[in-house]
């Protein structure tokens, strides 16, 4: 992680204390020290490899693409995907945002009010799920 003062405050500490961050410091210029990061960032080159054209000129054109199936894909080792544990839900896909989403029930309605605790234990489950 960043030797940034602003990383290092009480505050701060206090912040990744009550969200249970495990704060760490990687060594500069040792990538294999970063080994979540590493990884998705192999990940984000394998999808984005998918959609690049045959001489990879116009992988920029794509990054978001591929940056939303990352972020909206479930992970084995939180078996959430990003946008759920961010979000506590999934993001809107482009075909959810043409057609629309089905209506919403009486049901859906009621877990609205739920989604603060789901967010939070997400967190913890998925917290626990890495350290395994």
């Amino acid at each position: 992680m960043d030797k940034g003062s602003q990383l290092e405050s009480k505050l701060f500490r206090e912040l990744c204390k009550r969200l249970r961050i495990d704060k760490t410091r990687t060594t500069a210029m040792h990538p294999q020290s970063d080994g979540m990061v590493e990884r998705l960032n192999r990940t984000v080159e394998d999808v984005l490899s998918k959609y690049v054209a045959k001489h990879h000129r116009d992988w920029d054109r794509h990054l978001q693409l591929a940056l939303m199936a990352c972020r909206s894909s479930e992970y084995e080792s939180t078996r959430f995907s990003p946008a759920m544990l961010m979000f506590g839900r999934e993001i809107d896909l482009p075909l959810e945002l043409l057609y629309g989403q089905p209506p919403e029930t009486d049901e859906t309605n009621k877990n609205r009010g739920r989604l603060r605790a789901r967010i939070d234990s997400r967190i913890v489950e998925s917290s626990g799920n890495c350290q395994r």
